[in-house]
């Protein structure tokens, strides 16, 4: 069984990586879902197990962050706000300067992951206005918020992780 899950695996890391050069198209979730029916019909993981692992409040979370963002874009106040902090910019280095620090700062009184999901309609929009490369803004929003959250301890890997830290008692 521990071969099969390795396979699994492997196969779903290696179809994620490629996907794009497959002729038909693959997303995501499919590659996702795929390798879990293979897990429960080979009996690998149970459905029981398989029904644990979701997690709920993060499904719910992340529902209501997309929501928000959704709203905030279709109402018109991202837009208005978007240009009320960046209308001032004219040289590219304020625009990357003034989006780091709103995003990072804005990241580090928010949710990091809120202000991700809501940046992308912004730094979409800066990048229509400005003419810049997507990617380059995106980066640069990926940057901001990372900065941003390292302000915070909510920002940082959750509990689980932080087990081999040293103990000061």
């Amino acid at each position: 069984m521990q071969k099969l899950n390795l396979i699994v695996g492997v196969l779903v890391f290696l179809l994620v990586a490629i996907r794009h050069f497959i002729p038909f198209k693959l997303k995501y979730w499919h590659i996702m879902a795929f390798g879990t029916v293979i897990l429960i019909l080979s009996s690998s993981v149970s459905l029981s197990e398989a029904y644990r692992a979701i997690d709920f409040d993060v499904i719910i979370s992340l529902f209501g962050m997309f929501s928000l963002g959704f709203a905030l874009e279709e109402s018109g106040y991202l837009g208005h706000n978007i240009y009320k902090y960046f209308k001032r910019t004219r040289v590219v280095k304020e625009l990357v300067l003034l989006s780091v620090f709103v995003f990072g700062f804005a990241s580090a009184l928010l949710m990091n992951d809120t202000i991700a999901i809501v940046g992308v309609p912004v730094i979409l929009l800066l990048a229509k206005n400005y003419g810049l490369d997507k990617k380059f803004l995106v980066l640069l929003l990926a940057f901001s918020v990372t900065t941003g959250k390292c302000v915070k301890s909510t920002g940082k890997p959750s509990k689980s992780l932080n087990r081999y830290e040293p103990s000061f008692h």
